[in-house]
């Protein structure tokens, strides 16, 4: 089944038995979904968005944040979010990349749980960390020894979630972050490639140029000996 079908229980099903998907039905269908994503081309931004909603849910999260790593590696942008209060969006725009829960999964390739958050309550005045957030799970997106971004799930209470669970938001991060370097590898390319053409289109016009002055410099001279024996 896939996540957005909707089960109905029929008379012969006890009250208990819930057709709601469970925890490991909705992470095998979130690992499907984002293998198929991943499978064809897109806007790597755009795909990471669009699995931080799943990947509260799937982990009872109550509000989640996915940054990258800006072009000089020195900050972390906030790339989107959802249950966060607009007090705390708008100081965690942009970040250093060693701020906090955020700098601690910049450190580490597995998943980071913080509890300690007064570093996150520093630059917010709000009154959100502390009190409506009390517990953090960074993810990381790792590739090779480089963290490309990184994926916070905040929880009002103290939860701890089951290791399978874990490991699917261990592998989500994994493939993601293998996505985000390929997507870099690219872009990359492309910028050489514009390059390499645009260096090409420069030589072809400088060469045509030098072979047409060559040729007037040529005929320059017949031209001369024309006028002076009046020959039209």
């Amino acid at each position: 089944a896939s996540p957005q079908q909707v089960c109905t229980m029929t008379h012969d099903h006890h009250p208990s038995q819930s057709a709601r998907p469970t925890t490991s039905v909705r992470a095998e269908n979130l690992v499907a979904g984002l293998a198929l994503e991943l499978s064809q081309p897109g806007d790597i931004e755009g795909l990471l968005e669009r699995f931080l909603v799943p990947i509260v849910a799937l982990a009872g999260a109550q509000a989640g944040a996915v940054r990258v790593l800006t072009e000089d590696a020195q900050q972390l942008r906030l790339l989107g979010q959802v249950g966060l209060p607009p007090a705390v969006v708008q100081t965690e725009t942009l970040v250093g990349r060693d701020c906090g829960t955020c700098g601690l999964a910049l450190g580490t390739q597995t998943l980071a749980w913080i509890d300690d958050l007064r570093s996150c309550a520093q630059h917010n005045h709000d009154t959100y960390f502390g009190a409506q957030c009390r517990r953090v799970l960074a993810i990381s997106l790792p590739h090779g020894e480089q963290i490309l971004g990184v994926y916070t799930l905040f929880f009002k209470q103290f939860v701890q979630l089951s290791s399978d669970t874990e490991t699917i938001l261990r592998l989500i991060g994994q493939l993601l972050g293998m996505a985000m370097h390929n997507a870099r590898v690219e872009r990359e390319r492309l910028r050489v490639t514009v390059l390499k053409e645009r260096q090409e289109m420069v030589n072809e016009v400088h060469d045509s140029i030098a072979q047409t002055l060559a040729y007037v410099k040529m005929r320059l001279p017949l031209l001369n000996e024309a006028m002076l024996a009046h020959d039209d």
